[in-house]
């Protein structure tokens, strides 16, 4: 089986591009074979338009809190909901989200999603610094328009499964620590943080998500040589992936009783922690 793991960005360029890990799954042992580096949305959009065979996962917010759905009396039907924010285009709906937290109590600016709270995820209303908000508009938009099957949202039959996920647990889980290793500021720090955590996986870091992980001596060269972990964090976007894989028969790992609005950070800490809201 392919598996993909993409570090998502929401304005591809030459020096920040979108990077996608791509590997073969063979019962539990999962060897990465490429990356490819696409600096437009346009690569993406050929990608998807092939409805490749795969499981893919997407590091990037594909759901939208339900309170704000509710408060700003949008649709909270998933597709629905896209639809409204494709109408709306990338500017007014940062505008709207922004004019929404612009007059709430401080405080109660960015609602989160439950799954963003079990995970310590940014809320997809954050627009500046981490705009995972301008993540959510780019990546969302474009499953939603190529019919990608999306588990925790709408089930389509599509060969291509894009479930959401979150690298900085898989770090946090063996580190204790959620960054580090994109330290820009030190890059001797951060260097060693990227050699630390590939050394982990090629011990076995990854049978937390009942993996094994292959890499090639050149695979681990080109992690510790991306200052800014992106490529690493688009190998361990693919073991996330993998693990829902496993868990196809469940969901591919996302509980059924969450808001399809929302959607769901895939990853065993996280589905351990879940309780219904």
């Amino acid at each position: 089986m392919q598996i993909v793991g993409l570090d998502f960005t929401s304005a591809p360029t030459q020096t920040k591009p979108l990077i996608m890990a791509v590997g073969h799954m063979e019962r539990n042992q999962l060897t990465l074979q490429m990356i490819h580096r696409w600096h437009t949305f346009e690569l993406l959009e050929a990608w998807l338009g092939q409805s490749p065979h795969c499981v893919a996962g997407f590091d990037c917010a594909l759901g939208l809190p339900l309170r704000f759905l509710q408060n700003i009396e949008w649709e909270t039907d998933w597709a629905q909901m896209i639809a409204r924010v494709r109408a709306l285009g990338k500017t007014e709906f940062v505008r709207a989200v922004r004019e929404y937290s612009r007059v709430r109590a401080k405080g109660d600016r960015y609602h989160f999603r439950h799954t963003d709270k079990l995970a310590g995820a940014q809320s997809p209303m954050q627009m500046d610094y981490i705009p995972v908000g301008k993540m959510f508009y780019e990546g969302a938009t474009r499953l939603e328009t190529f019919g990608a099957n999306l588990p925790a949202h709408r089930v389509t039959a599509s060969a291509c499964t894009v479930v959401e996920v979150y690298p900085a647990l898989f770090v946090r889980a063996l580190t204790g620590v959620k960054g580090g290793y994109k330290s820009e500021q030190n890059p001797a720090h951060g260097f060693n943080q990227r050699a630390h955590l590939l050394e982990q996986l090629t011990m076995g870091a990854a049978r937390f998500y009942d993996v094994e992980i292959h890499l090639s001596e050149a695979d681990q060269a080109c992690c510790l040589a991306d200052h800014k972990g992106d490529t690493l964090d688009a190998v361990l976007a693919m073991i996330q992936a993998a693990w829902a894989y496993q868990q196809r028969d469940h969901n591919y790992g996302i509980p059924t009783t969450i808001p399809r609005a929302e959607g769901w950070i895939v990853d065993p800490a996280v589905l351990k922690a879940y309780t219904t809201p």
